[in-house]
């Protein structure tokens, strides 16, 4: 469900009733307030304007409350999911001593899986630091085996306590006694561990 932004001189209501071209009543929810300072261009001989601009995102839903609550909650559903698969969520940082930078990165599911195999293996062949290959970087950092194993068990780790806090998140919105403004201004960003860094 794609929202819409309205930008406006003063803050938006939560909720207000609109006529729609076709002469229907629709409830409007705005949420994710916000603001910022603008300057109004100035005329001859006049001083710069600032003005504070309001802006929020809105969408129209039925005025009927059970209809409204379910459109709420699909649109909060897929916000949720697209947060936890963004990289406010999906990232971690590897920093880089010998040159001083910092690389954020992450690694799906399925590329820690065959990561931790081939580590294993070299591990068990005793072949030494394993080469971890940074192409979006062009980089390859070499990490020792046990260090590397241990990195991705802490992943693990936060990936598993992200996905429970989501969990948490969709069940919360679940809850029937919520209104359309609740499950809208519902925060879902708390409660995710903080983001991993690993000096290397």
């Amino acid at each position: 469900m794609i929202y819409r932004t309205d930008e406006a001189n003063s803050r938006q209501p939560d909720v207000r009733t609109v006529a729609t071209r076709d002469g229907e009543t629709v409830k409007r929810v705005y949420f994710n307030h916000s603001e910022r300072e603008e300057t109004d261009e100035a005329g001859e001989g006049e001083e710069p304007r600032q003005r504070i601009v309001h802006v929020a995102n809105f969408i129209e839903l039925p005025t009927a409350e059970t209809e409204a609550r379910a459109i709420a909650r699909q649109y909060m559903q897929q916000a949720i999911n697209d947060y936890d698969n963004s990289e406010a969520v999906n990232q971690f940082e590897f920093n880089v001593e010998a040159s001083g930078i910092t690389i954020p990165y992450w690694l799906p599911v399925a590329k820690r899986a065959q990561i931790r195999e081939s580590v294993s293996a070299w591990k068990a062949a005793r072949k030494g630091n394993y080469k971890l290959d940074v192409r979006e970087y062009d980089m390859t950092l070499e990490i020792p085996c046990a260090e590397l194993l241990a990195m991705l068990q802490e992943l693990e780790v936060y990936a598993v306590k992200c996905y429970n806090q989501t969990s948490e998140h969709l069940k919360a919105i679940d809850d029937m006694e919520m209104t359309v403004e609740d499950i809208l201004n519902y925060d879902f960003t708390t409660g995710y561990p903080e983001k991993l860094a690993f000096t290397i």
